[in-house]
């Protein structure tokens, strides 16, 4: 958690990662949360930033995102995934 001070009082902020593969992670993003994408790594990678409320959001999609190498220090994660498709959910 990051935390910032005004006018003496203590604000913390919570830090939330929001992961996803399929498309509907991005139209969250983009359309519902009105976030902005950065993409690297030839495109196999998408990143995003932005504060809303109490929460830090990052957001991170495409195909080289790997559910299952979350890193420890993540402490709130939400995986947005395509729930039509069997293969897609493992």
């Amino acid at each position: 958690m990051s935390s910032s001070r005004r006018r003496g009082v203590v604000q913390t902020r919570r830090e939330v990662e929001l992961w996803g593969k399929a498309s509907i992670a991005e139209y969250l993003w983009i359309h519902v949360l009105g976030g902005n994408t950065t993409t690297y790594a030839n495109g196999l990678l998408g990143h995003g930033e932005m504060v809303l409320d109490d929460m830090h959001l990052r957001y991170r999609s495409g195909p080289g995102i790997i559910q299952n190498a979350v890193p420890n220090t993540v402490k709130n994660l939400v995986l947005i995934i395509n729930g039509k498709d069997d293969l897609k959910v493992r």
